[in-house]
């Protein structure tokens, strides 16, 4: 199955950022990595906080591929830079048997949610799951990754223990999910009976 490396990022030194971009780009793509979606200054928070503020989705064939990545003599070279440069969180997800869509050249772009999340109360968060697929699905939602344990932080330190990756055909499909009726009234039963704690972030994808 697929693996999603993800990264939350601040930079502080844009010349830095530039060499490190240069010389992360080959070693990254020689190891089968693909970024679905970055931006690197101020992600949209939908929900709870997000630092930094940058968030990188990456993914990879598998974990084997994605850990023969962090592996290479040469990540720790390139990775230097950047540790000089920026503060860093990243971490480690299997992905589930669904891959993110391929779209039409005129298709919208697609967009992605990362969600950090801590469950209080497994049983009524499955409740709340019932509920929450068949609006999520209404919108074309699709799950990439969710981690049933506690998430692998490569780097730095994640916020709550779980990671929940969701994939939208376009920035307006996944806003429309998020401020459907139907979904905030299901959302504030989970943060109004202290089911779960979460932490989203919305990324437009790159293509």
């Amino acid at each position: 199955m697929s693996a999603y490396v993800i990264a939350q990022i601040g930079w502080h030194d844009t010349e830095a950022r530039d060499r490190y971009l240069a010389a992360f780009r080959p070693l990254f793509v020689r190891h089968g990595g693909t970024v679905l979606a970055a931006n690197e200054d101020d992600s949209e928070v939908i929900e709870g906080t997000w630092t930094p503020p940058g968030t990188v989705i990456m993914r990879f064939n598998d974990t084997d591929h994605a850990r023969t990545w962090m592996k290479d003599p040469e990540f720790s070279t390139v990775a230097a830079i950047r540790h000089g440069a920026a503060e860093t969180n990243l971490v480690l997800v299997e992905g589930l048997d669904t891959s993110p869509p391929e779209t039409a050249l005129d298709a919208p772009k697609p967009a992605y949610i990362v969600a950090q999340i801590d469950v209080h109360d497994p049983a009524r968060y499955q409740s709340y799951l019932q509920g929450f697929m068949a609006i999520f699905e209404r919108f074309g939602g699709a799950m990439l990754a969710t981690s049933a344990k506690e998430t692998e932080v490569i780097e730095g330190r994640w916020s709550l223990p779980r990671t929940v990756i969701m994939c939208f055909p376009s920035l307006d499909a996944a806003h429309h999910w998020h401020d459907d009726p139907d979904y905030q009234s299901l959302a504030e039963y989970r943060r109004a009976s202290a089911t779960a704690t979460a932490n989203l972030v919305l990324v437009e994808g790159l293509a």
